[in-house]
């Protein structure tokens, strides 16, 4: 059922999982064995751009510096449309925090948190928001991100106060991307919560990439993607914000599961859920359901600042969060994890991953 059986059928090639022929399907490896690249250069001669397979170009970005005020670049995405994505429960101006639930790559709202923490938030009476990332999150992540700048926006506006998020992969990380170029969204949050995030990137997909291809939301989270390049260029963290990151060592997409943690700092805690629970055999998939995870989500989205002091009893350990489903657990596992193969299978694929937005890059010096 776990992720893991997917990822290693991949990693096997395409006699492994078959999938029909796609012309946009990557192209076969040349004489020395390298797959081609896809990076463009600008006038200026920086890459546009690199391939989902080969190492990274000689040439990076120029990757301009984030913003220290204002509202950042105009969202491109018709606001009608940005509105559709979003879905709210409770009042959110009452209560604990107001909490932004962002999912990952190959996956949808319902498939990652119907059966997971919408059940347990209804439990606590936690006000709570969700963001459906376009394409199930293989989308160029600069388009997604435009639904979460939204989404912070919004849920801020009706609340009147400062929102709580908590993103499961992709969705642990793109709130760093909202908050980097839309300075104004960092005075909005006061936790953010990374479950198993792609903070610096994966080599976890390359093997799926090398076989099957990609979309562009899965090509950017390759560890030497210049969206990742982009991403952890100049500020990682911003002083407004109360950063927890919560990996686990058995996680087989984000390799190495460090990649998840964020540089150390009053505002940073980076959490091993097996550093509270030995024995907790939780991948990148199972980790959304853990109690022990959610255990440290919760002290950090209820305590000042981040999770600095956690603490775990063995008693909450090897149990599924509050609010699964006991009878259901193994058909709502294996109808998330069948969308994520689905999409992975038969989805967008593209060449290469997207060049970076105008206003992420650095105007070239004047000669």
């Amino acid at each position: 059922m776990s992720v893991v059986l997917w990822a290693g059928a991949l990693s096997q090639g395409p006699s492994a999982v078959a999938g029909p022929a796609d012309s946009s399907a990557p192209a076969a490896p040349n004489a020395s064995g390298a797959l081609p690249s896809t990076t463009a250069s600008t006038a200026d001669g920086s890459a546009q751009g690199s391939s989902l397979f080969a190492p990274p170009p000689p040439a990076r970005p120029n990757v301009a510096s984030a913003p220290q005020s204002g509202t950042g670049p105009a969202l491109t995405v018709p606001e009608q449309e940005l509105a559709k994505t979003m879905k709210c429960n409770g009042d959110l101006s009452k209560g604990p925090d107001p909490l932004l639930l962002i999912h990952g790559t190959l996956s949808t709202v319902d498939a990652t948190f119907s059966w997971s923490w919408l059940p347990s938030l209804e439990m606590e009476k936690r006000p709570w928001c969700t963001v459906e990332l376009p394409k199930s999150g293989v989308e160029d992540i600069q388009i997604s991100a435009e639904y979460v700048t939204y989404a912070i926006r919004e849920m801020h506006k009706r609340a009147g106060r400062r929102i709580d998020i908590v993103g499961h992969s992709q969705g642990g990380m793109i709130g760093r991307w909202s908050t980097k170029w839309w300075p104004d969204t960092r005075g909005m949050i006061d936790d953010l919560v990374g479950i198993a995030p792609t903070n610096k990137g994966t080599a976890g997909f390359y093997p799926a990439c090398a076989t099957l291809g990609c979309g562009a939301g899965t090509a950017q989270q390759g560890r030497d993607a210049n969206f990742i390049h982009a991403l952890n260029e100049d500020a990682m963290t911003f002083p407004e914000i109360d950063y927890t990151t919560i990996n686990s060592t058995f996680d087989e997409l984000v390799v190495p599961y460090t990649n998840g943690f964020l540089p150390s700092g009053p505002n940073v805690s980076n959490l091993v859920v097996q550093d509270y629970c030995t024995a907790e055999p939780i991948d990148h998939f199972l980790i959304i359901v853990s109690n022990a995870a959610y255990v440290l989500a919760k002290q950090a989205l209820d305590n000042d600042g981040p999770n600095e002091a956690p603490g775990m009893a063995p008693s909450e350990c090897l149990r599924l969060m509050p609010g699964v489903n006991l009878l259901t657990f193994p058909f709502d596992g294996l109808s998330a994890v069948g969308h994520s193969v689905q999409v992975a299978l038969f989805g967008p694929k593209v060449p290469g991953e997207p060049a970076l937005r105008p206003y992420a890059e650095a105007s070239p010096p004047s000669p």
